[in-house]
């Protein structure tokens, strides 16, 4: 089929809120709902940081933050089932064909919306009135990424959600603001 017919509308709504609890710590939460209307799921992603001020002035100050974030659903998920049957040919080197399997294509299981969970620490440093370092480390998992397995026994390609990631992140940064002349 060169023309599948898709259709999807998203719905979301945002809440946040953030609290200066005294002059060194802040706090900030917050709430998402996502409507995935291709694989037909309503997500519910809560959010949180934290912010404290350790060194007098904000000289030293140390964040951290949690998060649950829902990925959008690409329209071609839902055309899937409706893309045309794949034919696979294998030849020996000669030109012999070895074999022919043609695949249908089907989604196996209940389909959910790819999401993530991350994790975030960093430190804000403050050295004299020029120098600003920063360290930070961010941890991300995800789940529920859109996977295709070709399946010979069964002819088909089987799309689900049953695929995952991990990633790791470090970063340092160095900032030297250079004289006002």
């Amino acid at each position: 089929l060169t023309n599948p017919e898709v259709h999807g509308t998203e719905f979301s709504t945002f809440a946040q809120d953030r609290w200066r609890v005294n002059d060194r710590l802040a706090l900030e939460v917050g709430f998402r709902v996502d409507r995935d209307d291709v694989v037909e799921r309503t997500n519910f992603s809560p959010r949180a940081g934290v912010s404290i001020s350790v060194l007098p002035e904000g000289r030293g100050i140390l964040r951290g933050g949690y998060g649950q974030f829902s990925e959008r659903t690409p329209l071609t998920v839902g055309a899937f089932t409706q893309y045309d049957i794949q034919t696979v040919r294998r030849f020996a080197a000669n030109g012999t064909p070895l074999s022919t399997v043609t695949y249908d294509h089907v989604v196996d299981g209940a389909l959910k919306t790819p999401e993530s969970l991350v994790v975030t620490t960093a430190w804000d440093q403050r050295v004299g009135r020029r120098l600003f370092l920063k360290a930070a480390y961010l941890h991300r998992e995800g789940s529920h990424a859109f996977i295709v397995n070709p399946d010979a026994s069964r002819s088909v390609l089987a799309l689900s959600s049953a695929g995952s990631s991990k990633y790791w992140e470090v970063e340092t940064t160095g900032r030297y603001l250079a004289s006002e002349h």
